[in-house]
């Protein structure tokens, strides 16, 4: 409850950094953890828009020393949180885990490796459409060849939106809902619902590239990045 309501506070001072009206449910956790494969080889995982840590919280129960984990979190408030869970409850499971967190937007971090899994809790609904096609090509370069994006949002939450930007008259609105669904078309290859959430919320699996085979199972690979993959530079270095 007490996380509650320091989210209900955050969206109150900082609703455009913030994003989501509540804070997401352990289910939505538990969703992205179980495609996230345990091969034994070290994996390198990014989130995007980590919030105060509640998908975090179970993303970090499955990592194994040798492993890498970035965060990446515009709201400074929500920063502290996460550092302080680092140190915290979660320093058990991150033992030999090298962990960074930027205190940021992705626009402004540089990142030298690529990524198994990336995981975006942006609400790129609430985005403008030239922001959704930088950060799509974001997801691109991110996601190392054989890695997976993995992505919630609201149930329902984009047709609505939709129809308010064309009824509004709000084009741009309108764009962004299109370049979102034209890149699930393109790139997805399953989604779970989460109705123990509130609201519901997809989460949505992506292959990225030439691995992009459709695929309703849920087994998916997740192959390692090679250290030979190019350094990729998007602005200064920020933790």
């Amino acid at each position: 409850m007490k996380s509650v309501v320091a989210w209900l506070k955050e969206v109150r001072v900082n609703a455009k950094s913030v994003g989501a009206l509540f804070p997401s449910m352990p289910a939505v956790g538990k969703k992205i953890r179980k495609h996230i494969k345990n091969d034994g080889k070290p994996k390198a995982i990014l989130e995007l828009g980590a919030g105060d840590g509640a998908v975090t919280a179970q993303i970090v129960q499955v990592l194994k020393p040798g492993d890498r984990l970035e965060l990446v979190e515009i709201n400074p408030s929500f920063c502290e949180v996460l550092e302080k869970r680092i140190r915290g409850e979660w320093a058990s499971y991150l033992k030999g885990v090298d962990v960074i967190v930027h205190s940021t937007g992705l626009e402004n971090c540089q990142f030298h490796r690529r990524f198994d899994v990336v995981i975006s809790g942006l609400p790129l609904i609430n985005f403008g459409s030239d922001q959704v096609q930088e950060i799509y090509f974001q997801f691109q370069r991110l996601v190392c060849d054989g890695g997976q994006l993995l992505s919630f949002e609201y149930a329902c939450s984009r047709r609505l939106k939709k129809m308010l930007g064309q009824v509004t008259g709000n084009r741009d609105l309108v764009k962004t809902c299109s370049l979102i669904e034209e890149f699930h078309q393109k790139n997805q290859v399953g989604w779970d619902p989460v109705l123990l959430n509130i609201p519901p919320m997809k989460v949505r699996r992506f292959f990225l590239g030439a691995t992009n085979v459709k695929d309703e199972s849920d087994s998916q690979t997740v192959s390692d990045c090679d250290a030979e993959q190019p350094e990729l530079d998007a602005g200064k270095t920020c933790s």
